[in-house]
């Protein structure tokens, strides 16, 4: 009896170890920005972002960024929209939207945390309708500002070539928050 007992908890051990391997082995890169919080409004904060690229060797890796949203305001804010937008780097006509969060309030003081996921298919549809060499990706937040203005503020994420991911996380200087 102590035979089988062994002989199943060493399989069970052998497979949690070698799904384990596989799941880390999918990770290729992660790059964690909490420690650099991002000032999109006066009263509104994009912080705990992490970015994981992960490269299963097909020709296209994919992507997760997940973020939190900080509302340091003594009022409730109106976003309009999160979305994830791609395409090229300065003609924003060729630009492509994934909508991740449609419009909703958050309290005054409090949080909202949000996740999106980019499969290979993503720039390949910016690749081909616009022709493009290369695909830039950016974490869109629309506003709506006290004056019933609309504020649209973009995190860049990274940009990628035809057959590779080159991985950058800065903002350009056109892409500020206001």
């Amino acid at each position: 009896m102590q035979n089988i007992d062994l002989s199943l908890i060493t399989s069970v051990v052998a497979l949690i170890i070698s799904l384990t391997a596989l799941v880390r082995s999918r990770r290729a890169i992660q790059i964690s920005k909490s420690q650099g919080d991002y000032t999109i409004s006066p009263k509104l904060s994009l912080t705990n972002m992490e970015l994981d690229i992960y490269d299963d060797n097909h020709d296209m890796p994919e992507f997760s960024f997940s973020a939190k949203l900080n509302n340091h305001s003594e009022t409730a804010i109106k976003i309009t929209s999160i979305s994830l937008e791609y395409g090229h780097e300065t003609d924003k006509k060729k630009r492509l939207n994934q909508e991740i969060l449609s419009a909703f309030y958050i309290p005054k003081s409090e949080s909202k945390k949000f996740r999106t996921t980019s499969n290979r298919r993503t720039a390949n549809v910016a690749f081909q309708k616009f022709n493009l060499k290369e695909v830039h990706f950016w974490i869109t937040v629309n506003l709506r500002g006290i004056y019933g203005e609309e504020i649209k503020t973009s995190y860049y994420l990274l940009h990628q070539e035809v057959g590779t991911f080159n991985v950058f996380t800065r903002c350009p200087d056109n892409e500020h928050a206001i």
